[in-house]
């Protein structure tokens, strides 16, 4: 993590919206009148049973970009904003923008989940910076086996959306999908026995949409240096209303939740992930901080 730099980390303005809107003046923060003009996008009959096929078969899908009521590249430069402050990227997700996606895509959510679904309190925000030759997560199965019913339908879901193009250079999302896996439902990875020729890469436009159940196994790829533009992207996981809290509280979807919630989630998933994003002692303690504050804020 980089030194923090330009805006100081003040817990005590992390719950002003004002502050949030000083640092991206073009988004917005509980703006009611915002949120209420968006609705969910629609898809026909014949697409969700074909995104319903995919994930039983493959494990996954992926739509082309969508006509998004939400500025996608504004959203990319807010995650950018955030890394050239030092801070954790995932703080991009306070504003309204971006727990906003949820619900444009409840109607997928719906079809594959069930209209009881919830959404899981575990997402983040990447900025995969070519100049540095970075990469995504290294492979992973989100949950695992368990995540699956006996007919291979998930239980959970991870959706990921790229703010920007993600090509092969620049870290787009691989996949070895469920039907080329023989270890599909073995709890255990035995990378060393997958045969590379069946793995995929996903390269995708800003604003697509990706979705895989959570025992696929797929990562996120290296970038290259003699690439410009960055892969910055935003997951959400969910999961179905009728089984066991896979991770708990549960998030509101709709309506989406308001700007103290969004900052305990977010502190949160700072102390969640720090395995993969080692803090710096200032970070930590700003964060336990914020945490704290607002816990205790009425």
């Amino acid at each position: 993590m980089n030194s923090i730099n330009k805006i100081q980390l003040e817990p005590q303005k992390f719950l002003d919206p004002k502050f949030w809107t000083s640092i991206n003046p073009a988004l917005h923060v509980e703006d009611k009148t915002f949120l209420t003009q968006h609705s969910a996008l629609r898809f026909d009959a014949v697409k969700l049973k074909e995104i319903n096929s995919d994930l039983v078969k493959e494990g996954y899908f992926q739509l082309e970009p969508q006509k998004w009521q939400l500025p996608i590249s504004l959203m990319a430069e807010a995650v950018k904003k955030f890394v050239d402050m030092g801070w954790p990227t995932v703080f991009a997700l306070v504003y309204d923008e971006f727990f906003l996606l949820p619900y444009c895509v409840s109607e997928i959510l719906s079809s594959v989940l069930g209209k009881d679904f919830k959404q899981l309190p575990d997402f983040w925000a990447w900025y995969i910076d070519p100049l540095k030759s970075e990469g995504g997560w290294k492979p992973h199965r989100d949950k695992g086996v368990d995540s699956l019913t006996e007919k291979g339908e998930p239980k959970s879901l991870t959706v990921w959306i790229p703010l920007t193009d993600a090509t092969s250079q620049n870290g787009c999302m691989y996949i070895l999908p469920a039907n080329w896996d023989p270890y599909f439902k073995d709890p255990t990875i035995k990378s060393d026995k997958i045969d590379y020729h069946n793995i995929r890469a996903l390269p995708a436009n800003a604003g697509s949409v990706l979705g895989w159940n959570q025992a696929i196994l797929h990562w996120g790829g290296r970038s290259s240096e003699k690439i410009k533009i960055p892969r910055i992207s935003v997951a959400f996981e969910f999961q179905r209303g009728d089984v066991p809290p896979y991770n708990s509280p549960f998030i509101s979807v709709n309506p989406v939740m308001d700007l103290k919630s969004r900052v305990q989630f977010i502190c949160k998933q700072i102390l969640q992930y720090k395995h993969m994003y080692p803090l710096s002692d200032e970070v930590y303690k700003a964060t336990v901080e914020m945490l704290t504050l607002s816990s205790n804020k009425v």
